[in-house]
């Protein structure tokens, strides 16, 4: 009896380690405000002009156990670090939208709660972005060629810098 009483404590902890682990991770960067993305997007907008779509990729999921890190362009427009995420951003309409996954039950049992399409308006609430499910992005692109008045596509053709890359090196 002594033995069990004397582990309780150490056995209490390893277990609690991992909730509160999970519980401690924001949902959305505390890097920067809303505020501070949607200027970037603002800028990019100008830029690319009224007849212009912007599309990016976010990273996909990393294999094996590795800590997810979102590209550094997905990541300046949208503060997002959610993996297969797209963002699209409408020069005509100047609304950027963003494309998520839905949520995953069993990685998020193991990293923590993460941001999906299952919960738009938290998505919308935090980063200020219009949120839609990925499965729906072909649709919305269709609907923008349909439109009509879009003279420009910009993406990246280059793939995105991993973990510990750089493209100057």
């Amino acid at each position: 009896m002594f033995k069990s009483v004397r582990l309780a404590p150490l056995f209490l902890c390893l277990f609690a380690l991992p909730a509160l682990a999970q519980e401690g991770a924001p949902l959305f960067t505390t890097d920067f405000a809303p505020e501070e993305f949607a200027a970037r997007r603002e800028r990019v907008l100008d830029a690319v002009g009224p007849n212009a779509v912007v599309v990016l990729q976010g990273e996909p999921s990393p294999r094996g156990y590795v800590r997810f890190r979102q590209s550094n362009e997905f990541y300046y427009l949208s503060g997002i670090e959610v993996p297969h995420a797209y963002l699209v951003l409408d020069g005509d309409t100047r609304r950027s939208t963003l494309f998520l996954p839905h949520g995953d039950a069993r990685r998020e049992s193991s990293e923590g709660r993460m941001l999906s399409a299952d919960h738009p308006e938290l998505v919308q609430e935090l980063s200020g972005l219009t949120v839609a499910p990925a499965e729906a992005l072909s649709g919305y692109l269709t609907g923008l060629a349909r439109r009509g008045g879009v003279n420009a596509l910009y993406t990246l053709f280059q793939p995105a810098e991993g973990l510990a890359e750089s493209r100057d090196l």
